[in-house]
């Protein structure tokens, strides 16, 4: 351990640190059925004035090949991600593993890969987290930069990092970071607007390269300021959301087949069962981790990427085989499919759909179609 500010540190510099935090995860990943492994931004700790980070020992024992300090530093880190990358994957490879770096790589001054921005603090030269390679070599599932700077603000401005970070993650799958904790609570006028994080919001979902938001902190929502939250959950979230598949594969899920649709007076009842066996060997083709009950308005309708059409996501077991649908309107004609999705969140093919009318205590079945 290396104590820095009045904090401290496992020290990267050390083969044996390094190897105890794969070891930790590897624990982790046996004992507990994990979705995920998630990296904050701590690599060295942000700099702190008049404060040194003491590896000076372990850079004397292992950084010379290096020819700097920040090299060696930064080669540690990449060992790290590198060790987890591979204890992941050879575990369970339907786990993600990604982490969430400071907003700023490196300046354009610094770097002609960098982003136009002026940034006091960056990731590759303060916390020698050299992401970039971390995305190019293929060891992260996704990255969820932590872009939490207002539109317009000068040194770092939103839009641009947003666009930055969408030419430079390298296929994975993108995430951005929303600062909730700033909105209501910073002096800069535009956290003292409501609309900050929705126009952030919006400008994530004009472009085809980001698959979601993060925001911190949950605290944050919880306390609403300003009303945001109010503004998220009844506009922007909505609907139901699907967890963006790993990149990297393919697999697809058993197809669920749809098999009866039943109606009571408290609602409409669907049931399914799987088309093939759920028991599988490997990671070939996976049971249903969760299915996606789709209720379409018009008997035509089979758009699986309007939100509006899922009715409800079921638990992560995949035990649920039935869904109550207490929404359904009497008289109201609806037609009913199901999708699986696995461990690796990627969705299968959409079941046949029955087409029914909801009249108070009964449904009349009018047809079957197969959409498979």
């Amino acid at each position: 351990m290396v104590e820095y500010d009045n904090k401290f540190y496992i020290n990267p510099g050390l083969p044996e640190a390094r190897q105890h935090i794969v070891q930790v995860v590897e624990e982790m990943i046996r004992k507990y059925d994990l979705d995920g492994i998630h990296l904050d931004d701590y690599f060295y700790p942000y700099p702190v004035k008049g404060k040194v980070f003491a590896d000076s020992a372990a850079y004397q024992q292992y950084g010379e090949p290096y020819g700097s300090l920040g090299d060696w530093r930064r080669n540690n880190n990449n060992q790290l991600i590198e060790a987890l990358a591979i204890a992941v994957k050879e575990k369970k490879p339907y786990i993600k593993f990604g982490v969430s770096p400071f907003g700023v790589w490196r300046n354009k001054e610094d770097d002609p890969l960098g982003s136009n921005t002026r940034a006091g603090v960056k990731s590759y030269d303060d916390l020698y987290a050299d992401v970039l390679s971390w995305l190019q070599k293929g060891w992260l599932d996704y990255v969820a930069p932590q872009l939490y700077f207002n539109v317009g603000y000068p040194p770092a401005d939103y839009a641009e990092l947003l666009n930055w970070w969408r030419t430079h993650c390298y296929d994975r799958n993108l995430l951005i970071g929303h600062a909730a904790y700033k909105v209501g609570d910073n002096p800069v006028e535009a956290w003292q607007n409501a609309g900050e994080i929705p126009k952030q919001i919006r400008m994530n979902r004009a472009v085809s390269d980001v698959d979601g938001s993060v925001f911190f902190s949950t605290k944050s929502l919880l306390n609403n300021p300003l009303g945001v939250t109010d503004s998220l959950e009844n506009y922007y979230y909505k609907y139901p959301a699907l967890v963006p598949s790993l990149v990297q594969d393919e697999m697809q899920p058993v197809t669920p087949k749809l098999k009866k649709v039943k109606g009571k007076p408290e609602g409409v009842l669907v049931k399914w069962k799987l088309n093939k066996p759920a028991a599988t060997k490997g990671f070939g083709l996976l049971p249903p981790d969760r299915y996606i009950i789709y209720r379409f308005a018009q008997e035509g309708s089979n758009d699986m990427n309007d939100p509006s059409n899922i009715l409800a996501i079921t638990d992560y077991s995949g035990v649920q085989k039935s869904y109550l649908d207490t929404t359904a309107e009497d008289e109201g004609i609806y037609a009913y499919a199901i999708t699986a999705v696995n461990r690796f969140n990627n969705e299968g093919r959409l079941s046949n759909k029955i087409l029914v009318r909801k009249n108070l205590a009964r449904v009349k079945k009018i047809k079957y179609e197969s959409c498979g």
